[in-house]
């Protein structure tokens, strides 16, 4: 009887080990040694065009990488925006395409503490989301209204 109680133990424990979600060792290196965000907390309130904020260190090679082909359309949902906002650990910033709100938009977030950013990007009314490598980022309870507006939310990378 004790065998069986240890045997189920151990096959519980490894179903567990196999279902949780874990960063593999090349792209937890990646992250280790990207640039630290902590520089962001710098530009709270001001407005991402008067900073530059996404053609600059840290940030720029970061989103090239994370969004890849659709870097420039990030760029251009992000023209209009509001300015950089802290929330806690979390920096975010909300923007859209000129006259274009409900269907070219973008959300921005940087989670300082992990080092992590986390995308949204509504093309053609269409949301997709991209995210660094960890646990989903905890939401400040606008972005989070904001994703939930515009559902149905649809596309993950």
């Amino acid at each position: 009887m004790r065998r069986m109680t240890i045997l189920l133990a151990m096959s519980v424990m490894s179903i567990y080990a196999c279902s949780s979600q874990q960063t593999p060792p090349e792209q937890a290196t990646a992250l280790a040694t990207a640039p630290s965000l902590a520089s962001l907390k710098n530009f709270v309130g001001k407005y991402p065009a008067e900073i530059k904020l996404w053609e600059s260190p840290p940030l720029q090679g970061r989103l090239r990488a994370l969004l890849g082909e659709h870097y420039q359309k990030f760029l251009v949902n992000m023209q209009v925006t509001g300015p950089l906002i802290a929330d806690g650990n979390v920096a975010y910033v909300t923007g859209n395409k000129p006259h274009s709100g409900g269907s070219e938009a973008a959300i921005f977030l940087a989670e300082i503490e992990s080092n992590r950013i986390h995308v949204w990007l509504m093309v053609n009314e269409i949301m997709t989301e991209y995210h660094e490598p960890g646990p989903r980022i905890k939401l400040p309870r606008e972005v989070e209204t904001m994703v939930n507006e515009m559902q149905p939310m649809k596309g993950a990378n």
